[in-house]
C-alpha cells in the first residue's frame, strides 16, 4: 500500500518539474490550506519575474515544496503522546498560564461549553499538527494591545518507548516541530468523505486534496491575470489618431511586442527641411482644399443628406396625422364610447339607490383602482380582495365596515369584473394608445441655415417648408378637439406636397454632385496630399513617440503574462491525481474502509466505490453496489451516517500509516443524533487501546457515553474542564462539570464544600458565606441522591443522558423498604436544607451546622456500602437460582 507519507513523497518529486513559483504554490496550500488574496497577487508577481518582467518593488524568492511543508510528514520512528499544552499566548481570548494535561495511550476528554475556549484550542492543534484544513488563529478582540500578536504555544511531548519528556515550541509562521507532524486533527473540514457539486458522497485519500485545490488556484490566477492582460493589450486614444493610409498608420496598425523601437525611432527622426517641406505642401493642399472638386462634392451631399433627414422627418409627422391614422383613430373612440355608454347604463341601473351619484365613472373608476391595490398590496396582503368579513375597515376612513357597507363593496367589485365594464375598460385603453402619439406630437424647430441652403436653390419650397411646422400643429390640435366634441367633420386635412417639392430638390443635388465627381483632380494633386499626410503622420508619432514605444512594452509584458497563463494547465495536475489515486486507492484501503464501516454499524447498506473525475478533482465516490439503484447517496443516506462515513474514512487511513501518533477529534458528535453519538463514542474508546486519542465536545451525553463505554472496554480516559471567566477563555479545570460526575466524584465535591462551610461557620455562622456554602451542599447533596439512586440503587439500568436501558444489570438490582425509607429521608433532610424552598421564617432558625453535612455525607457512604453489598448477594443468589432466558 502507498502509504501518506509516500504520496506526499510523490507530490514532491512531481512538483520539482513545476516552475519554483507554483512550487511555492503548492506548498503555501499545504501549510496554511488556502491563500489570502495578498498571497495571491505574490505568487503571480514571482511567475512575473520569473518571466523577464521587472518589478519594484521585487517580490520575494520563491520556496519550493518539500517534504518538511506537508503536515503528518514526520520521519521519527518514536510513537509520540502530548501530554501538555502550555503557555499560550496570542490565540483568541485564551486565558494565560493554563495547561491542558493530556493522558497518554488511552482517551482524554477536553468538555466545554459553546464559548469556553474549545475552539482555541482545536485551531491551535490544526496549526501545530497535521490536518487537512486550518483555519486562522484570530486575535483577542479584548486585547488592549495595539501591536499585532503571533500566536505560540508549548507542546510537552512523551516518547512511548523511553518514556522521556521533552518541550516543543511553535510559533506561527515558523515551521511545525517535526514531532508535532505525527498527530492527526479530524473536524468537520477535514473529513475524508464530503458532498461535491455533483451532490454525491466522495473520498480523497489524504494528501491528494491538495490537487483539487491547485486546480482552482489556477483558475483564480489565469482570472487575474487575463484581467491585467486585457489592460495591457487595451489601444488608448493616441494610437487611434495615429490611424490612416500612410506609413505611420500602417505600423501603428500592426503594433506588437515584436515591433522593433528602431523603426519607430526612423520614423520619428525629423529634420529642420523636413519642417520647410511640410510648410509647403501644407500651404498646397489647403489651396486645393479651396477648390477641390472632391470636397466640394462632399460638401454638396451632405447637404442632400441634410434635406433627406428633414423630409423623412416631415414624413413621420405625417404618418401619425394622415387619413389612416385618423379613421383607425375614429373607429377606436367610437368603440370605446360605445362600450362606455353601456357601462354607464349598467352603473346607472345598478346604483341608483346609492347614497352617493356617479358610480361608474372615471373618476370613481381611478379611485376604485387605487382602493384595490391598498389593500392587495399594503391592508390585507394575505386575503383576495375586496375584504368584507367581520371585522374588516374601510379602505378609505378605516371605520369597521358594516353589514351595508359590506354589501356595497361586494356589488362594486361585481360591477367591476362585470364583462360590460371590462370590454368599456379595454376598449379606452386601445383607444389611448393610439390618440398617445398623435396628442403627444411634439415638432422640432427647422434648421434656419437649412431653410436658407433650400432658399437659393428654390424659394418656392422655402416658404412652404416655412409654414410646415404650423400647419402640422393645426392638424393635431384638430384631431386633439374632435376626441373632445366629437365632431369628426372638423379635422383638418393634410397638405403633403412639401414632401414632393423635398424630394425633388434631393434629386436635383444629388446631380450637382455627380457633375462635381467628373472634376476631380489628376495624380499630381493626389501624390501632394499623400506627402502631406505622409509628413504629418511622422510629426505627429514624434510628439507621442514614448507612448508608443510604452505600448510596446506593454506588449511586451502581455506576452510574458500569456506565458503565464499557458503555464497554469490544469490538465497535469489532474493526470497526476488520478495516477496518484490508483496507486494510493488499493483494496487494502477499501477493505479497511469496510472494516470501519461495519464497525460502526453502517452494515445495512453495501458501499462500493467508483472512480470519478470531475476537473481537476479526482476521487472515487461511495455507491451503494450490488444493486440497481442510481439515486443521489446524499438522498439515500442520512446527514449522521455521512458524517459517520467521513470518520471510518479516516480511521481507515490511520491504520494503514506507520505512524502510530495521537489523533484529535473535534466535537465528533457534532449534528449526530443519540444513536450515531453512542457508536462514534464507543469506535473511539477502542482506538483509545491503541493511540492516544484527544477529544473536544460540548455535549454532556456523548461525554458520558465515552465514559460507560470506557468502562465496559476497560480504557483508560481522563478528562479536562473548560471554562469561561469573563471575556477569558480557557480556563481548566481536572473536574468535570456537575451533571456530568458520578456519585463518588460528587461525594469528594460536597465533602470539599463541608470543610469549607465548617471554616466560615467557625468564623461567622450567620454569615452570608456560610449561608452559600450551605445551599451549595444541601443543592448538591439533593443532586447526588438523585444520580445515586440511578447508578447504585439502580445498578446504572437507567441512566439520565442514555439512549438505551441496560436490561443485563437488573441481576443486580433490589429495591427493599430500607432501602426506599433511606432515599425518601436523604431526599427530605436534603431540600429542607435548601433555602430556595422558600420554607417558613422559622425554619431558618435551624439551618444546618458542618457536623450535620459531614453526618448526610456518612450516611452517602453507608447506603453506598449497603447497596454494593446486597447487589453482590443479589447476583450471586440469581446466579444460582434463576436460569438467564436465552435468545
Amino acid at each position: 500500500m502507498t502509504t501518506p507519507v509516500n504520496a506526499i513523497q510523490s507530490i514532491v518529486e512531481w512538483s520539482k518539474n513545476l516552475p519554483n513559483w507554483q512550487s511555492d504554490a503548492l506548498r503555501r496550500l499545504f501549510v496554511n490550506g488556502d491563500l489570502s488574496q495578498e498571497e495571491k497577487l505574490e505568487i503571480i508577481d514571482m511567475a512575473k519575474m520569473a518571466n523577464g518582467i521587472v518589478l519594484d518593488p521585487v517580490p520575494p524568492t520563491a520556496i519550493p515544496f518539500a517534504e518538511s511543508h506537508a503536515p503528518g510528514q514526520s520521519h521519527s520512528k518514536d510513537i509520540i503522546y502530548i501530554r501538555k499544552i502550555r503557555d499560550v499566548k496570542n490565540v483568541n481570548a485564551l486565558a494565560s498560564g493554563q495547561t491542558i494535561t493530556l493522558g497518554a495511550k488511552g482517551i482524554t476528554v477536553i468538555y466545554g461549553d459553546n464559548g469556553s475556549g474549545k475552539s482555541g484550542y482545536s485551531r491551535l492543534l490544526k496549526r501545530a499538527c497535521r490536518t487537512r484544513h486550518t483555519e486562522k488563529i484570530l486575535p483577542n478582540i479584548f486585547s488592549k494591545s495595539s501591536t499585532p500578536s503571533i500566536p505560540e504555544a508549548v507542546f510537552d511531548i512523551q516518547v512511548e518507548e523511553s518514556g522521556k519528556e521533552e518541550p516543543l515550541y511553535w510559533k506561527e509562521g515558523s515551521l511545525t516541530p517535526d514531532k508535532l507532524s505525527q498527530i492527526a486533527v479530524f473536524d468537520t473540514h477535514c473529513a475524508r468523505v464530503f458532498v461535491d457539486e455533483a451532490n454525491t458522497v466522495s473520498f480523497i485519500p489524504y494528501g491528494l486534496d491538495v490537487f483539487p485545490k491547485l486546480v482552482n488556484l489556477f483558475d483564480t490566477l489565469k482570472s487575474i491575470i487575463n484581467d491585467e492582460r486585457t489592460l495591457l493589450l487595451t489601444h488608448d486614444g493616441i494610437l487611434q489618431e495615429l490611424l490612416g493610409e500612410h506609413e505611420v498608420g500602417k505600423i501603428i496598425a500592426s503594433l506588437s511586442s515584436k515591433t522593433k523601437p528602431d523603426i519607430i525611432e526612423a520614423l520619428t527622426t525629423i529634420v529642420e527641411s523636413d519642417h520647410q517641406e511640410y510648410k509647403k505642401l501644407d500651404v498646397a493642399v489647403k489651396a486645393l482644399q479651396v477648390n477641390d472638386p472632391a470636397k466640394q462634392a462632399l460638401t454638396i451631399r451632405q447637404t442632400k443628406q441634410r434635406i433627406s433627414q428633414l423630409r423623412d422627418k416631415i414624413q413621420n409627422y405625417f404618418n401619425r396625422l394622415n387619413d389612416t391614422a385618423v379613421q383607425r383613430l375614429k373607429s377606436a373612440w367610437q368603440f370605446a364610447k360605445t362600450k362606455s355608454d353601456a357601462a354607464k347604463l349598467a352603473s346607472v341601473k345598478q346604483f341608483s339607490g346609492e347614497p352617493l351619484t356617479g358610480v361608474g365613472s372615471d373618476a370613481w373608476r381611478e379611485m376604485y383602482k387605487h382602493a384595490r391595490e391598498y389593500s392587495i398590496q399594503n391592508a390585507y396582503p394575505d386575503k383576495p380582495f375586496p375584504v368584507i368579513d367581520g371585522g374588516s375597515y374601510c379602505l378609505l376612513c378605516m371605520q369597521t365596515l358594516d353589514s351595508d357597507a359590506q354589501g356595497r363593496m361586494k356589488r362594486f367589485e361585481n360591477y367591476v369584473v362585470d364583462k360590460t365594464e371590462k370590454e368599456a375598460s379595454d376598449s379606452k385603453k386601445a383607444f389611448i394608445v393610439l390618440f398617445a402619439p398623435i396628442k403627444d406630437l411634439r415638432i422640432d424647430e427647422i434648421d434656419p441655415t437649412l431653410i436658407a441652403v433650400i432658399r437659393e436653390k428654390n424659394s418656392e419650397t422655402a416658404d412652404l417648408l416655412e409654414s410646415t411646422n404650423q400647419h402640422i400643429m393645426e392638424v393635431k390640435d384638430s384631431i386633439v378637439a374632435t376626441v373632445k366634441t366629437g365632431d369628426w367633420q372638423s379635422i383638418k386635412q393634410l397638405k403633403i406636397h412639401i414632401l414632393n417639392e423635398l424630394k425633388l430638390m434631393i434629386d436635383s443635388v444629388e446631380e450637382e454632385a455627380k457633375a462635381k465627381d467628373k472634376l476631380v483632380k489628376q495624380e499630381e494633386q493626389k501624390q501632394i496630399i499623400q506627402k502631406h499626410m505622409e509628413l504629418a503622420a511622422r510629426i505627429k508619432l514624434n510628439k507621442n513617440k514614448a507612448s508608443v514605444l510604452d505600448h510596446i512594452k506593454r506588449f511586451k509584458e502581455a506576452d510574458c503574462l500569456k506565458n503565464i497563463i499557458d503555464s497554469l494547465n490544469s490538465r497535469p495536475v489532474s493526470t497526476k491525481a488520478a495516477q496518484l489515486t490508483q496507486q494510493i486507492l488499493t483494496t487494502e484501503l477499501r477493505n479497511a474502509i469496510s472494516i470501519e464501516l461495519n464497525c460502526l454499524n453502517i452494515n445495512h447498506i453495501n458501499l462500493g466505490l467508483k472512480p470519478s473525475s470531475p476537473k481537476g478533482n479526482t476521487l472515487h465516490q461511495l455507491v451503494i453496489a450490488d444493486t440497481k439503484n442510481t439515486g443521489k447517496l446524499t438522498k439515500i443516506l442520512s446527514e449522521g451516517e455521512q458524517h459517520v462515513i467521513a470518520i471510518a474514512s479516516f480511521l481507515a487511513e490511520l491504520s494503514l500509516s506507520p505512524i502510530k501518533g495521537g489523533i484529535v477529534f473535534d466535537d465528533p458528535a457534532s449534528s449526530l443524533d443519540h444513536k450515531w453519538a453512542e457508536r462514534i463514542a464507543e469506535r473511539l474508546i477502542k482506538e483509545g487501546n491503541e493511540r492516544q486519542v484527544i477529544i473536544f465536545t460540548h455535549n454532556i451525553s456523548f461525554l458520558l457515553a465515552l465514559y460507560k463505554y470506557s468502562a465496559k472496554h476497560q480504557v483508560k480516559i481522563s478528562s479536562q474542564n473548560l471554562r469561561r471567566i469573563a471575556s477569558s477563555s480557557g480556563q481548566c479545570h481536572d473536574e468535570l462539570p456537575w451533571s456530568a460526575r458520578n456519585t463518588a466524584k460528587r461525594k469528594e465535591k460536597l465533602a470539599e464544600l463541608s470543610q469549607q462551610a465548617r471554616k466560615a461557620y467557625k468564623d461567622d455562622p450567620d454569615s452570608d458565606e456560610y449561608q452559600k456554602l450551605h445551599d451549595q451542599f444541601y443543592s448538591g447533596l439533593r443532586s447526588t441522591w438523585e444520580r445515586a439512586v440511578e447508578e447504585l440503587l439502580l445498578n446504572n439500568v437507567v441512566m439520565r443522558f442514555d439512549s438505551g436501558i441496560s436490561t443485563q444489570l437488573l441481576n443486580g438490582v433490589t429495591v427493599d423498604d430500607d432501602d426506599y425509607l433511606t432515599v425518601f429521608n436523604a431526599m427530605s433532610h436534603s431540600s429542607a436544607g435548601i433555602s430556595a424552598h422558600d420554607h417558613a421564617a422559622e425554619q431558618h432558625d435551624q439551618i444546618n451546622t458542618p457536623d450535620d453535612m459531614d453526618s448526610e455525607i456518612k450516611k452517602l457512604k453507608e447506603f453506598g456500602k449497603n447497596i454494593e453489598k446486597k447487589r453482590k448477594e443479589t447476583v450471586a443468589r440469581r446466579k444460582t437460582n434463576i436460569k438467564a432466558p436465552t435468545h
